[in-house]
């Protein structure tokens, strides 16, 4: 998860990430969806608003470091599992 977190600072160099700037990336959402689907907190990971209600969307990087590792990890067992029932 370090790794993940560090790359997510590295790029962003915020600890609050705009979904603006990841939302096509991570979501493969464009800004409008999902910024409509933090209104309803119906993205995989927590959004919130840097302020008032017309601030912009964010997301924290550790929230989205755990969610990637969580798809990485899953994405290993799948592949795992795909290729000792091929064998």
């Amino acid at each position: 998860m370090k790794s993940t977190f560090m790359a997510l600072m590295l790029e962003y160099e915020t600890a609050d990430i705009p979904l603006m700037a990841c939302c096509d990336k991570y979501f493969g959402l464009s800004y409008a969806k999902a910024a409509s689907k933090a209104r309803h907190q119906d993205l995989p990971v927590p959004c919130f608003r840097g302020g008032s209600q017309k601030s912009e969307w964010l997301i924290n990087a550790h929230d989205l470091a755990e969610w990637l590792d969580q798809l990485k990890e899953q994405a290993r067992h799948d592949h795992k599992r795909l290729k000792s029932s091929a064998a």
